[in-house]
This record gives structure tokens, sequence and C-alpha cells, in this order.
């Protein structure tokens, strides 16, 4: 495999690894966005529901006899097609006025009770599978929690929202992942190229250059070997030498080397005191 092409396929899995984290974490921040944003407004309709129904409860209206309440709902619901029902139950759960007539007179979920008894505040809400439950205690100026407020919302529109958002964010990286691969190919070659050469003179440099024994050059050989080899070259050579000088240094009168001289003769002779110049004979 040529050196360009192991340099593109780095290139591409680093560009491909980047753009898919970077879509995932816009993927995530978009859909966190968006459930963020779609309570923030339904929670501004359902304080707007509980002002006007407490406006009336604390002038002494019955929360189960409050006959604008249906036009209150419907006119809250108009404000978000998403919404699929309100209702205004009582303190026991019972529902005494909702945009859905068909449950007038039904229990709310237990769930619901238990989240507004827990609720700070008196806002709370409550989230399954794709229903988004948000509600708020209803008080008077007689007594706090005469009742209670619940806003229904199905998360299938947000469900379809992100996913749409999604095969737009893989449309996108696709097409720059495109982009990007097409800008680099050509620098990606020229500078595998110009490495390629480097390489190469590299290795013929490094090549030894010394006949085998069947008169050819012996194939690339580690540079630290190479060193080496030449290290024990000179120590042999230098040894040699020595020896000659020995040997040179015996065949004159009076000249032998001392018997405990270590190899090479380069160290003296310590058994012996020198003798200072003025003690040797005339």
């Amino acid at each position: 495999m040529r050196a360009s092409l192991k340099i593109m396929t780095v290139v591409l899995m680093a560009l491909v690894f980047v753009l898919s984290l970077v879509a995932l974490l816009n993927f995530f921040k978009f859909q966190s966005s968006l459930q963020s944003l779609t309570e923030r407004r339904l929670s501004v309709i359902t304080a707007d529901v509980r002002e006007s129904l407490e406006a009336g409860l604390s002038l002494g209206l019955s929360l189960k006899h409050f006959e604008n309440a249906p036009a209150i709902l419907e006119r809250a619901r108009a404000l978000d097609e998403g919404i699929a029902a309100l209702y205004v139950f009582a303190a026991d759960g019972r529902i005494l006025h909702s945009t859905d007539r068909a449950s007038a007179g039904k229990l709310v979920d237990r769930d619901w009770m238990s989240a507004q008894r827990e609720a700070h505040q008196g806002l709370w809400h409550y989230r399954t599978s794709g229903l988004l439950v948000l509600g708020h205690r209803l008080d008077s100026s007689f007594a706090a929690g005469v009742g209670g407020l619940a806003l229904v919302y199905p998360t299938d529109a947000l469900l379809a929202r992100v996913n749409l958002m999604r095969g737009d964010l893989m449309a996108a990286a696709a097409l720059t992942l495109l982009g990007f691969s097409t800008l680099a190919a050509a620098p990606a070659i020229l500078a595998s190229r110009h490495l390629e050469r480097i390489f190469a003179g590299i290795a013929r440099t490094l090549v030894d250059s010394r006949d085998t024994g069947d008169g050819g050059a012996t194939p690339l050989t580690p540079p630290l070997l190479l060193a080496s080899r030449r290290f024990n070259d000179c120590v042999a050579r230098t040894h040699a030498e020595i020896d000659a000088v020995e040997q040179a240094l015996r065949g004159r009168p009076g000249g032998s080397a001392p018997a405990d001289r270590p190899h090479g003769g380069m160290q003296a002779d310590r058994s012996a005191p020198a003798r200072p110049a003025w003690e040797a004979a005339p």
C-alpha cells in the first residue's frame, strides 16, 4: 500500500470521527433545547390559565360552579395545536372541567396527584413514554390546594421533529465529509510523494555496501548494527597496531616489555619507583 493511500485513510478516519462527534453533540443539544423550549412555552400557558382560575376563586366562586372555566381552557388549548387536553380537577382528583367533555366526573391519574402533592411552589410535571403532563396547584384567598390544573401534551410531534433534525444532520455531515475529502486529496498526495522520496533516500543511505560471499550487497542493515561493526573494526585495528609496536620494542637490545604489563602496554609498571636523574650512573 502506498504512503499516499495510508495518509488519505488516516485523514478520512479522523474526519469521520470528528464529524460524527460534532453531529452527535448537536443532535443531543437540539433535542434537549427543543424539549426545554416546549416545556417553557407550556408552562406559560398553564400559568396564564391558573391566574385566570385563581382570580375567580379569590372572588368567592366555587371551582365546581366556575362557568367561565371551559372557555378559559379552550382559549388556552388554541394557543398550541399540540396540546391534547386541559383538565381542572378538585382536591380529591375528580375532573370538574376539561376540553375533553367525555372525561368530566372521572378521576385523574394517581401519579398526577402524587406529583402535585410533592411539587414545590405548586408547579409540577409528569412524564411518561410519549406523554408530557404539566400542572399547577390551584389556591384561593381562603384556602390552599382547592384543586389542580393539568395540561396534557403528546411528545410524538417532538420526536418527529427530532428525527427530522437527525436526518438533516446526517446529510450535512456526509456532504461535509465529501467536500473535505476532495479538498484534502491533492495536498495529501503531494505530501506523501515527498515523504516517499525522503524515506527512499534514508533507505539507500542505510544500505550496507560491503560485499557478501556471492559478490552482492547485503540487505538493509539497522544503523545501530552498522555503528557497532565499525566500532569493533576500529578496536581490532588499534589492538593490532599496539601488538606491532610491542613486537618492535622486544626486538631492540634491552627493550623487553614487562611480563605483568596488561595487553597493549597502556599502563606503566608501578612495582618499582622511578630513580631520580641525579642518581643515575654517569
